[in-house]
């Protein structure tokens, strides 16, 4: 039984700009030419402007082959090589596929690796707009992550362990320690005008065993971290946005309770908020921000008072130093977890906050 033959994709990172109706007839050309194969590639991205992080090249041509085989035979022609060697002056070309059915983005990736001599050696997972394969510097023979972004991404590698299987593991002091560092990669994303959009553990990168937490790497889509004000609609978020799913991390581990708010639409997810926050409160959120809230959803939530953080703990065998911390740690979840994002404390203020600030020392009875 014969299967449809997938999609190739040959990338041209061009040193120098070329116009594409001039690009087109020398395919034309090329295609004449190809033994057996009069095809001729279909253009399907191309952006000509300096890409950033790259000093040569002035942009990227990605042209479709109805199969791999006939890329690759295009790319083996003397025809092709001479046009991108002397009719296009030497500008860099790269990209034939390194197996079939490679995804556009991945291929794009492949050609950028190259470019700046660095090998994709295998997959390591994907989201939803993008893949990231681990990669070698063939120059300096390091490890490095690659994430297919347009353009694509170099990152440094780690050794990540699932949030799921690390957290349970967390004593105060790591909760302590990962916080902080998450806040300072916020701190350091909001002082660039970047706001990150979905904090959340599965973007959160870890390597528990040498303490290294990469800053934290969308749409904002419905998920159990969400921020009330994008649950109701609200659109004119700011950094306090990314400020909430810090605090609703936060008190996932404080109280070992992974999601901590867990909903499977928006309004049992603003219900499950308000058996914690309250009502009242969130009532008076959306009078203040003019938000509007029909009748039937309003029926939905219900009416619930809002309940002290002590409620939540399990009961874990603490020394005093480590529940004073734990105390500590409540304090900063709740000035995270505001309906009004006004109330929030920022990154900047969020890292001097005692729970931050102050060491814990677990050795202390």
């Amino acid at each position: 039984m014969s299967t449809t033959p997938q999609p190739a994709y040959l990338i041209m990172l061009c040193t120098e700009i070329i116009d594409r109706a001039e690009l087109e007839k020398y395919w034309t050309t090329v295609a004449s030419t190809v033994d057996g194969i009069n095809v001729q590639p279909v253009i399907t991205y191309s952006r000509f402007e300096k890409l950033e992080g790259e000093q040569n090249v002035q942009g990227v041509y990605m042209m479709q082959f109805p199969s791999f085989e006939v890329a690759k035979a295009w790319y083996e022609s003397p025809a092709y090589k001479e046009v991108c060697q002397h009719r296009l002056r030497g500008s860099k070309y790269l990209g034939i596929l390194a197996e079939a059915g490679m995804a556009p983005f991945a291929a794009y990736a492949q050609a950028i690796v190259r470019f700046r001599d660095y090998k994709l050696t295998r997959r390591l997972g994907k989201g939803r707009t993008s893949v990231v394969f681990e990669a070698q510097d063939v120059v300096c023979h390091e490890t490095c992550a690659v994430k297919t972004l347009l353009p694509a991404f170099v990152l440094e590698a780690v050794d990540h362990e699932d949030f799921r299987s690390l957290f349970p593991k967390f004593n105060i002091a790591d909760i302590q320690y990962y916080t902080a560092e998450l806040l300072k990669a916020l701190q350091f994303c909001h002082a660039k005008g970047v706001i990150h959009r979905d904090i959340r553990p599965h973007n959160l990168v870890i390597n528990y065993r040498a303490k290294q937490q990469p800053g934290a790497s969308h749409t904002v889509r419905i998920s159990l971290f969400k921020a009330p004000e994008l649950l109701l609609g609200y659109d004119r978020y700011d950094y306090s946005l990314d400020m909430w799913g810090v605090g609703a991390i936060l008190a996932s581990l404080v109280f070992r309770r992974e999601p901590f708010f867990h909903g499977i639409d928006t309004v049992s997810m603003l219900r499950c908020i308000a058996k914690t926050l309250g009502t009242d409160e969130l009532c008076q959120f959306v009078c203040d921000y003019d938000i509007e809230l029909d009748q039937g959803t309003v029926e939905e939530l219900g009416n619930y008072v809002k309940r002290p953080w002590q409620i939540f703990l399990t009961d874990v065998n603490e020394n005093e130093n480590e529940k004073a911390a734990r105390d500590r740690a409540m304090d900063l979840i709740d000035q995270l977890l505001r309906y009004n994002p006004s109330q929030r404390l920022s990154a900047e203020q969020a890292l001097q906050h005692n729970f931050i600030t102050q060491e814990i020392n677990l050795a202390l009875q």
